[in-house]
């Protein structure tokens, strides 16, 4: 009978562990405008096993900050751990993860996600190409998200980046169009549709630029590489 009860305890107490559970791995804030402020929210973590939960470190991706958590949890404790997405000079989509290191059995790297759309005058779905040279125009397009309608490109222009100085200005022929579609609340999507010539000799890397009509983005920037095959 003492074997028995003996063996019942020992696989108690290897069976006994923390248990990390969270409410919401990811939390999403929505289309928020641009700003130099944070997006904060709080995340519930819960230790549901019946060993002490021990947060070793929580580890915040690239513009994220965590404000606070506890590092220990009894069983059947719940605690907050608030991060913040810091909105400064970002704009477009987010999507930043959150590492949480402890002692849990279930998940020792618990990965949380904060996203967002952050809006600002003029979001560019992406800022750089890379152009293959064929003895052709260069064409392509970019999707771009604006919060005004009726935007227009009034000159664009390609310039080679060189260590010598600026380099000559190559025209590009360059029209925004609008989709019809929306992304996001309380936007216009546009295809900023472009094309230009260039001989280069070698492969180059260079900048577009594009001048539009909103006054708060009068300048847009697309970096390139264009490859000479």
């Amino acid at each position: 009978m003492k074997q028995i009860v003996f063996i019942s305890l020992m696989a108690s107490l290897i069976s006994a562990a923390p248990i990390i559970k969270v409410d919401k791995v990811d939390f999403d804030f929505g289309t928020v405008p641009s700003g130099n402020g944070e997006l904060k929210h709080t995340f519930i973590i819960s230790n549901t096993g019946d060993q002490t939960l021990k947060i070793e470190k929580v580890k915040p991706g690239c513009s994220c900050t965590v404000v606070e958590f506890d590092s220990e949890l009894k069983p059947g404790e719940s605690s907050k751990l608030t991060a913040a997405l810091s909105m400064k000079d970002r704009t477009g989509k987010q999507d930043k993860p959150i590492t949480v290191i402890s002692n849990a059995e279930n998940a020792p790297l618990l990965k949380l996600t904060l996203q967002a759309f952050i809006l600002g005058p003029m979001n560019m779905d992406r800022k750089y190409g890379i152009f293959e040279y064929t003895g052709k125009p260069i064409k392509d397009s970019i999707t771009i998200l604006s919060t005004r309608k009726g935007v227009k490109v009034t000159s664009a222009w390609y310039e080679k980046r060189s260590t010598e100085g600026a380099s000559k200005k190559v025209p590009v022929t360059a029209v925004l169009v609008p989709t019809g579609k929306q992304q996001a609340q309380n936007s216009t999507e546009y295809r900023l549709v472009f094309n230009f010539k260039v001989k280069p000799t070698e492969t180059e890397a260079g900048t577009l630029y594009f001048k539009t009509n909103h006054p708060e983005s009068p300048l847009l920037e697309f970096r390139c590489m264009i490859e000479k095959k």
